[in-house]
């Protein structure tokens, strides 16, 4: 095991003013975490680190490390849970910052999603919570320092775990050679927008990649990732004999046409498809439910990219419509919740789930249905045929 201070050297400081995911945990639980941060970076993922960010010095450093939570560059809290991390106020208030009204402001009114990665395994929290509780109460430590660490367990509990897998949990690794699942179900939660553009797309020095694959099957909210990851090496056949062409590019199907592309794209030609067909709903999309990724502001000019832009329309797309009608499109999330977004999308236009289909991601099941099947040619809905669309992009091309 190579030492934690050898670790930390080969660690990289976060590149200013790039995207980048913030990484809270114990100071007790480093060799963990150094591990990590230094694979996330192998990765091609900007990394905020506090020892190689902070100037801990100054008697300002941790509200600075706030501030960098708050800050809109950030994309992604890390949360290492661990009987260290769960008794440590400074962890508590850096998660509670992740849905402060700064923050909120900064980041679309939203509060800032985070992730919480187990350096031990637990497996029932509140549980955890009392025999601890119990535990320091019945220790030599000092009262007020006891009931500061009681306290500050039980408000990890209330505010973020009362549920136990309310926030999932990605559990540690299980065993010696388990680095490909656990990797898997960490990566896959990150943002592609958090990567530094000279590393996207690649691994340094020729190291494993490992990419999130579709859960395995009976999978849901809630259930232990453990179960869902699995390991891929750059350049291996994946599911159904499909061969991904990058790193994180979708092999789908819309109304019968058949595409490789990086996600965001994927979603890009998905909306421009279906409201190509659909021109009467464009009007009233950005008021829909779950349609925050909708703006009748045009996001993709200069002027418009402002402090006051919602953070999930630094990547997006403006369309145009012959009935006059017009939309932008951002795609700054997850892969989960870019599928919700063409679910709630489908719903809208009354469109049916089987124009979208595709071996590596599927439509969340939010109608009891099953996921959707390939088609030949959907063809479009009545009304639309003929209709032709103004701006030149890509997407709307059949």
């Amino acid at each position: 095991m190579e030492d934690t201070n050898e670790l930390l050297r080969q660690i990289k400081p976060c590149g200013e003013g790039k995207n980048y995911i913030f990484v809270s945990y114990s100071s007790a639980d480093r060799d963990v975490v150094y591990r990590d941060v230094l694979e996330f970076q192998r990765q091609g993922y900007n990394v905020w680190l506090d020892e190689k960010n902070l100037d801990k010095t100054k008697a300002s450093w941790k509200q600075d490390a706030l501030k960098a939570i708050q800050n809109w560059r950030c994309r992604l809290l890390v949360f290492y849970v661990s009987k260290n991390s769960l008794i440590s106020r400074p962890c508590y208030d850096e998660l509670m910052t992740t849905r402060d009204e700064v923050t909120r402001k900064l980041h679309g009114f939203k509060d800032l999603k985070f992730i919480a990665v187990e350096v031990e395994r637990f497996h029932d929290i509140l549980q955890y919570k009392e025999q601890t509780a119990q535990a320091l109460y019945n220790s030599e430590i000092d009262q007020d320092k006891c009931l500061d660490k009681i306290n500050t367990l039980c408000d990890f509990v209330d505010h973020f775990f009362n549920g136990n897998n309310e926030r999932v949990r990605i559990h540690a690794r299980g065993s010696v050679g388990d680095d490909g699942r656990y990797y898997a179900s960490i990566l896959g939660t990150f943002p592609e927008e958090a990567k530094t553009p000279e590393d996207s797309g690649q691994a340094s020095g020729g190291e494993r990649s490992w990419k999130e694959v579709s859960p395995v099957a009976g999978e849901k909210k809630g259930q232990d990732l453990d179960t869902c990851g699995a390991m891929v090496q750059e350049g291996e056949a994946v599911q159904g004999g499909k061969r991904k062409e990058g790193k994180g590019d979708i092999h789908y199907w819309i109304y019968g046409k058949e595409y490789t592309e990086n996600q965001s794209s994927m979603m890009l030609r998905v909306f421009a498809q279906v409201l190509k067909r659909h021109q009467d709903k464009v009007d009233q999309l950005p008021n829909q439910p779950f349609m925050n990724c909708a703006s009748r502001t045009n996001y993709k000019e200069q002027a418009n990219r402002t402090e006051k832009m919602p953070s999930y329309f630094r990547i997006c797309e403006f369309f145009e419509f012959e009935n006059g009608t017009s939309v932008c499109i951002g795609t700054a999330y997850g892969i989960a919740d870019k599928m919700k977004k063409i679910a709630a999308l489908l719903r809208y236009c009354q469109e049916d789930r089987d124009i979208f289909w595709s071996e590596d991601v599927k439509l969340p099941d939010s109608r009891g249905g099953t996921p959707g099947r390939r088609v030949a040619d959907a063809g479009m809905t009545a009304g639309a045929k003929g209709r032709s669309i103004k701006t030149s992009s890509s997407y709307l091309e059949d």
